[in-house]
């Protein structure tokens, strides 16, 4: 997410508007449409018309527009997708055709290209200070078991972990971290579930609060189903999802992204 915002159509699209390009073409999965839209979209969604919008891609299983909600109106006026209008195997089909050394590259992983599709090994290596041995406890605060550092673990997961008191029965799932405490705290799968949720650093891509409350579909996790909600104003910062039936492993920081109808309306960060 941050490498898009902050390097990709941050610091590189500046550079190529500067060296005098018009565009920065990326490989991603996604697709990009100008002119008005309001009639595929739904009129109520905007207050007014916006010249452009980002879309889902033509293939469905490689769609990476949950990284891409931070865009903007001066983002996607530049910017162009165009692997967006074809399925993965037309793009390796053509780089075949054309005699690329890419066509027959093993896929890039999904954590920032990490070698071992794992952010751990990471972590460990850069920075080993963070990650510190603590307590696992239940709900009720009791110890029944130890973790490795509460970094290697995000909500909802369910192993990593180890429960030395043999007399509590599992299966365990994190539901929350206490960072000032180093403790990891498991429960039941049904402890970490949750029909609402705020969000935060609310991006919009056409710029402005859309009208509310707005009946949409999210997204929480990349290639994660496109779950029905309405989005509700908490103040001029925060809003407020309600989903149509509650979902586990949500967590802080994990962002939430809005869609009607395969077009992007924006994305937030979960709030604590």
């Amino acid at each position: 997410m941050m490498c898009n915002k902050f390097v990709k159509f941050g610091r590189l699209l500046d550079y190529v508007l500067g060296a005098g390009f018009d565009y920065l073409a990326t490989g991603h999965y996604a697709r990009t449409a100008i002119g008005d839209r309001q009639k595929e979209i739904g009129k109520s969604y905007s207050l007014s018309p916006i010249p452009y919008h980002l879309l889902s891609a033509k293939d469905q299983t490689k769609d990476q527009t949950y990284f891409l909600y931070n865009l903007t109106q001066r983002h996607l006026a530049h910017v162009m997708f165009p692997v967006g209008e074809y399925t993965k195997k037309q793009v390796r089909q053509m780089a075949k055709q054309w005699r690329l050394p890419v066509a027959a590259r093993p896929e890039s992983q999904e954590i920032c290209f990490l070698p071992e599709n794992d952010y751990r090994p990471f972590l460990q290596r850069h920075v080993p200070a963070s990650i510190k041995p603590g307590r696992v406890i239940n709900v009720e605060g009791k110890t029944i078991g130890r973790h490795q550092g509460l970094p290697l673990y995000t909500i909802g997961q369910r192993h990593g972990f180890e429960i030395t008191n043999k007399k509590v029965l599992g299966p365990f799932y994190v539901i929350a971290k206490k960072v000032k405490r180093n403790q990891l705290v498991v429960g039941f799968g049904r402890e970490t579930e949750r029909q609402e949720f705020d969000v935060q650093e609310v991006n919009w891509i056409s710029g402005q609060p859309p009208k509310l409350p707005l009946s949409c579909q999210v997204r929480l996790r990349h290639q994660g189903e496109l779950l029905g909600c309405q989005v509700f104003r908490v103040s001029s910062i925060q809003y407020r999802v309600s989903l149509t039936s509650p979902q586990r492993g949500l967590a802080p920081g994990q962002a939430a992204v809005f869609y009607r109808r395969g077009a992007v309306l924006g994305g937030g960060m979960i709030a604590d």
